[in-house]
């Protein structure tokens, strides 16, 4: 549960974060990748093997934080343009929740406090 809490405040270590862009077929310590770049490999990938999208998200996730991309980020807590209502966003993001802040999985569910 520890590890959950810490993942939720982007907390990882760098191996975790050196998987993470090798999961996206990129090195952390090679050569300079932008932004759009990381985010174009997430959209291929993500068109290749739709059913891995809560892990692709995962790992969106470390990059964006490491990089501290409010683009990246963005992409990967990307449930609006990707489910039609937030009950399925909800439900596409259940296993998963405690990664994400509560005021953004507000906004999934559509609540608004």
């Amino acid at each position: 549960m520890q590890v959950a809490i810490e993942h939720s405040e982007g907390k990882f270590d760098h191996e975790q974060l050196a998987a993470a862009y090798r999961y996206f077929g990129l090195q952390l310590d090679g050569t300079y990748t932008d932004d759009d770049h990381i985010i174009g490999s997430f959209d291929s990938r993500l068109q290749d093997s739709p059913l891995q999208e809560l892990e692709m998200r995962e790992q969106l996730r470390i990059i964006g934080t490491s990089r501290r991309s409010k683009k990246i980020l963005d992409h990967a807590e990307d449930c609006k343009t990707k489910v039609a209502n937030g009950a399925d966003c909800l439900l596409m993001f259940d296993s998963c929740c405690v990664l994400f802040t509560s005021p953004r999985l507000s906004q999934c569910r559509g609540i608004h406090s």
